[in-house]
């Protein structure tokens, strides 16, 4: 038997702020209209959603339609953006021989990389892992952007893996015997 999701507020606002962001990042400047139109979000819903994705940081509010020059008549359009550096996404390749971590913005834009060489196809997890934490920094600090802005990170391996991160089958290069 499944479990039924209750609509509380709070899941409410991370689907439209969900929405909304994902309508910028494929979009340069919008107006609030355009954003309605994109995600179905009433008037009021689509401002307070801006507005609070404004206090985070995520957005961007640029000059008004009458600043801009496209002002016709009446209030003029407020206008956001994505704010693309507002945090960093992390793509890690994890080889035989060496890792590689590449950092992008929001927008998918890769900024910066790093690739370090393991010492050898047999080393210790701990070793493997910080050699793949070095590489990460480095290709952060390349950028200048720390760890704690890092919103999401993902790793593919030389080896397939379970939901939960265990190695399936075993190769020589990877020591299942010790914890990670």
């Amino acid at each position: 038997m499944s479990e039924i999701s209750v609509a509380t507020p709070q899941l409410l606002r991370r689907v439209s702020a969900g929405a909304v962001l994902d309508f910028m990042r494929a979009s340069e400047a919008v107006t609030v209209t355009e954003v309605m139109e994109a995600t179905g979000l009433t008037r009021a819903t689509a401002i307070s959603v801006c507005e609070d994705l404004m206090q985070r940081g995520w957005i961007r509010e640029l000059a008004n339609q009458r600043a801009f020059g496209g002002y016709q008549k009446g209030r003029p359009a407020r206008r956001f953006e994505l704010n693309e550096r507002a945090g960093y996404v992390l793509g890690m390749d994890v080889g035989v021989s060496k890792a590689t971590v590449v950092v992008s913005d929001l927008r998918g834009k890769a900024l910066g990389r790093s690739s370090q060489p393991f010492a050898a196809a047999d080393i210790p997890a701990e070793e493997r892992i910080a050699v793949i934490d070095r590489t990460a920094m480095m290709a952060l600090h390349s950028v200048g952007a720390s760890p704690d802005s890092v919103l999401a990170a993902c790793a593919g391996i030389a080896a397939p893996v379970d939901r939960n991160g265990e190695v399936l089958v075993t190769q020589h290069f990877w020591d299942c015997s010790t914890s990670a």
